[in-house]
């Protein structure tokens, strides 16, 4: 056994020994206290090899770590303060860091995963340091790893095995068995090297199993003790110890990269959340926890982290879309499908955004190849998701992301949740183009899941039905959307994957048409496909009709009489068919206004088979357009225009209908005509202005939305209520609209801007104020007052 060579209290140049500290191979270290400063305590490392034969090889080793030490300067590698001889005796003195290594800790304490992942953290930024300096430590392991006892620090020691990268070519091999993987072995050690060391190391943290244990018979790291640790930090381990080197991480900054979001466990932000579990990442812009509401009884939640873009061209837009979406998040409808927002936290360079924990299975979870559903669940499926979106649809927003991660099955009742919507995904995607110098807005989905219009940056309704349709087939297939084959026009292949029922496959192909005309424009078109209308009632008897019109009419003057009789006298009483056509007319409106939309275009259909009334193909028109059946509902109001040239509302819901298509100058067509056939009817001038709007005719559709507002604001009926409304947000839009063309004119018109926007404000406060008195949601109104708001806001604190 060896003896150290020094005794407390002696003197070595000008420290004095405190205490032995341990011995090696190639020297002994001691505590010293420098005689010239009491108080300061060092390092002292004492060359003295065990083996004389060795002394070159050991002075090696202590010139090399006196040489790395100098020149390297980080917080948590220990400064080299003295290199001395004294009777020709090697020694060095170092920073002493106050207390213990890993493996003497890991004697007496079960490291825990916080505890791993905040020392694979320390060690990983001195490595990327160490890699930006071309060396290789090639010795981590617990030994070399202190603890410091004052912080909780992690610091990495001995340096006498270090290689600068350009001097690789030693035949001298450096390492802990255990620790070295193969290409350090063989003498070819690279960064990827002390990265395998460090994951090695973190492994017997974790699990107190030596690492010579844990190789398979193909060399390949293996340890089954990690399925019981986070499965993100046992992914990171497990890359970290890869066999073949360019299978492991290669530099420290991409463990770091993946490691990052484990940092933030056990943490507790705004002293109420406390972090307890990672569960994803979307893309490297978000993360999702699992937290618990430390004031609401250790209530379960979600928290969504949100990194805040750091490049000022992006910066400020961040903040400007972040000021409208965060009150319309506090504002958003309630539904029992949708996850519902519960708190919001910026901190640091980030935003969290708080909801309710739901108890339940990710579909991403459900749906594998080996794991395919059934037609019934596909179909129960589609028809609860369906009701979310009609829902939303409904309030004028698109989720824009649907896919299996971002639907939840809950337990509670196997109801489908949908989490996630696109906004803020969209946010903060933003990119900044430099060549172009503008800020780039990426579509808000997911590849495979977003159709052709989504993905250049249109979303609508039907492209909600497209990734729902996408998320359908993957349940019934077990293949991603991204892997199945499309034809020469670009269709999806599909059905070569499963055998299900014709009228199944029928509705999914068209939800998932690559063209938006020829795919289902809304949730309920898709409902009503799924479930079909019951066979039509077999017509009454002629006699049973006529006795009963007879009757409720009191036009039964007389009874007992024959069939002839009766025949005769209907004859003589029934009224012409016009009125008959009239009769069934008023039936198709009821059964409009109470949103029964398939009878009322039967309804409507035999009305117009006994006599063709404009007035019945105009409310067949809004049943279909009702059902998004765009195009029928077109054809329909085309019909009463070749009846009546002069009927305004065929005119007004044609135009309407472009508009919402965004054919904005057939709108302006239809519209116009509407206006001259009567300049008093208000829903023709709405029309017009919102085809002018969109046609970016500012000017003349301020004037359109000032006489709608006129023209409706007087008028007590509902619809005109409903109108006058819109018309005040249309106008304040138009106003906005506007004034941001005068800003990208050359030059600029900041001071008409400036009053445009000024106009603009108060009209959408009116279209708030009269948006609340008829209940109707005013989202989108105050959405434009934000926007309205900030760039006023910006261009006065511009002109001080």
């Amino acid at each position: 056994m060896r003896h150290n060579t020094y005794n407390n209290g002696d003197i070595i140049g000008r420290y004095k020994i405190i205490k032995f500290i341990g011995g090696g191979s190639f020297g002994e270290t001691y505590l010293v206290e420098n005689i010239q400063s009491p108080g300061s305590n060092y390092l002292l490392k004492y060359l003295n090899p065990s083996n004389p034969a060795s002394l070159e090889q050991a002075r090696n080793k202590f010139d090399i770590e006196a040489q790395v030490l100098n020149d390297l300067n980080h917080h948590q590698i220990p400064t080299l303060y003295d290199k001395f001889q004294e009777n020709q005796k090697d020694y060095l003195v170092e920073e002493y860091i106050k207390g213990h290594n890993l493996e003497e800790i890991a004697k007496n304490h079960i490291f825990i995963e916080t505890e791993v992942i905040q020392i694979l953290n320390d060690v990983l930024n001195i490595l990327n340091y160490l890699f930006q300096k071309n060396i290789i430590h090639r010795d981590i392991k617990p030994a070399n790893l202190i603890k410091r006892e004052s912080d909780g620090k992690i610091f990495l020691i001995d340096y006498g095995t270090v290689k600068q990268v350009s001097t690789l070519n030693s035949t001298i091999m450096a390492g802990t068995a255990g620790y070295m993987p193969q290409e350090q072995i063989a003498g070819n050690p690279q960064f990827a090297s002390d990265i395998y060391a460090l994951g090695m190391t973190a492994i017997q943290l974790l699990t107190g199993e030596n690492p010579i244990n844990l190789s398979s018979s193909e060399n390949e790291v293996i340890c089954q003790n990690l399925t019981q640790f986070n499965p993100h930090l046992a992914k990171i381990l497990t890359k970290m110890v890869r066999r073949i080197p360019l299978a492991r991480y290669s530099l420290a900054n991409d463990v770091i990269a993946d490691l990052e979001p484990l940092t933030f466990l056990n943490q507790t932000l705004i002293q109420r959340y406390k972090i307890i579990n990672y569960l994803g990442g979307s893309g490297g812009f978000s993360h999702t926890y699992l937290a618990e509401d430390t004031k609401r009884k250790q209530r379960p939640c979600i928290v969504k982290q949100f990194n805040l873009n750091n490049n000022l061209h992006i910066a400020h837009e961040v903040e400007a879309r972040l000021e409208v979406a965060l009150p319309l998040l506090e504002n958003f409808p309630n539904h029992e499908q949708i996850s519902r927002f519960l708190d919001y936290v910026r901190d640091n360079k980030k935003l969290y955004l708080i909801y309710p924990f739901i108890e339940g299975e990710n579909l991403k979870n459900k749906i594998t190849k080996g794991n395919c559903w059934s037609e019934k669940e596909v179909t129960d499926f589609l028809q609860d998701v369906l009701q979310v979106l009609k829902f939303i649809h409904g309030q004028g927003i698109i989720h824009g992301d649907i896919k299996p991660s971002n639907l939840i099955q809950r337990q509670q009742d196997k109801k489908f949740i949908l989490i996630d919507f696109s906004e803020f995904k969209q946010i903060f995607t933003l990119e900044f183009n430099n060549r172009d110098n503008r800020i780039v807005v990426k579509p808000g989905g997911t590849t495979g899941y977003m159709p052709l219009e989504q993905e250049k940056n249109q979303p609508q309704h039907s492209s909600d039905i497209y990734a729902l349709g996408m998320t359908a087939i993957q349940a019934l297939t077990g293949v991603h959307p991204q892997n199945l084959p499309r034809d020469s026009n670009h269709e999806l292949i599909w059905q070569n994957e499963i055998q299900i029922s014709p009228e199944l496959a029928k509705i999914l192909t068209k939800m998932v048409r690559f063209r938006l005309g020829e795919r289902y424009q809304s949730a309920q078109e898709v409902l009503d496909a799924l479930n079909p209308s019951p066979p039509p009632i077999p017509p009454r008897p002629a006699i049973e009709i006529i006795w009963e019109w007879l009757k409720n009419h009191k036009r039964l003057v007389f009874i007992g009489v024959s069939s002839l009789g009766i025949s005769t006298f209907v004859s003589c009483q029934i009224n012409s068919p016009k009125e008959r056509a009239n009769n069934l007319l008023a039936i198709c409106k009821a059964e409009t206004d109470n949103k029964q939309y398939l009878q009322a275009i039967q309804t409507c259909n035999q009305s117009i088979q006994i006599h063709p009334l404009p007035a019945a193909y105009v409310f067949k028109g809004i049943a279909l357009q009702s059902l998004a059946r765009n195009e029928d509902a077109i054809a329909s109001y085309g019909e009463a225009i070749k009846i009546d040239p002069n009927y305004i509302y065929a005119w007004a819901n044609k135009g309407s209908i472009h508009n919402n298509l965004k054919e904005f100058d057939k709108g302006l067509s239809s519209c116009e005509a509407a206006t001259l056939i009567d300049p008093n009817n208000f829903k023709g001038w709405l029309c017009l202005g919102i085809a002018q709007q969109g046609l970016k005719q500012y000017d003349e559709s301020i004037n359109s939305f000032d006489k709608t507002i006129n023209l409706a604001c007087g008028d007590n009926s509902p619809d005109a209520a409903y109108d006058c409304a819109l018309s005040w947000h249309n106008k304040g839009e138009s106003l906005l609209f506007k004034a941001q063309d005068l800003l990208k004119s050359t030059p600029p018109d900041k001071v008409q801007a400036v009053q445009l926007l000024k106009e603009a404000i108060p009209a959408v406060d009116i279209a708030i104020e009269k948006g609340k008195a008829i209940n109707i949601n005013t989202a989108i109104f105050s959405k434009t007052k934000a926007e309205a708001e900030k760039l006023l806001s910006k261009l006065l604190s511009e002109q001080r």
